[in-house]
């Protein structure tokens, strides 16, 4: 279950790394510099888990130990991506979409003037 949740914020972090959006929810999204931010905390999970786990030097008994460890910087991680995305988000503006027109103000996919067409 962690390794799941791992892996899909490594996905959403390398999403919002390449395109500079973090989308949230179907309406609102991150854009620019703050959803690179979060895409890369959205990375940080094993590095971060990793050195945490080797530097307390556990055995094998404290496995468990080490599995709470994970849980808790999984957990911490999706808060601070998806919880600051949430509270930076701004509605995601709908596409307009226009027809091209000439000089004139005339449709220019309007084919009835054609003299080919006859």
């Amino acid at each position: 279950m962690i390794l799941g949740v791992e892996i899909a914020l490594i996905v959403f972090g390398i999403m919002a790394l390449a395109k500079g959006e973090l989308k949230i929810g179907k309406t609102k999204s991150v854009k620019g510099g703050a959803a690179r931010l979060l895409g890369l905390v959205g990375l940080l999970p094993i590095p971060l888990a990793l050195v945490i786990i080797l530097g307390m030097k556990l055995t094998q008994d404290q496995q468990t130990t080490a599995i709470l460890i994970e849980l808790g910087i999984v957990v911490a991680c999706a808060v601070v991506m998806f919880g600051v995305g949430a509270a930076l988000a701004t509605p995601i503006e709908e596409p307009v979409h226009r027809r091209a027109r000439n000089v004139e103000g005339e449709d220019m996919l309007d084919l009835s003037n054609d003299s080919r067409r006859s």
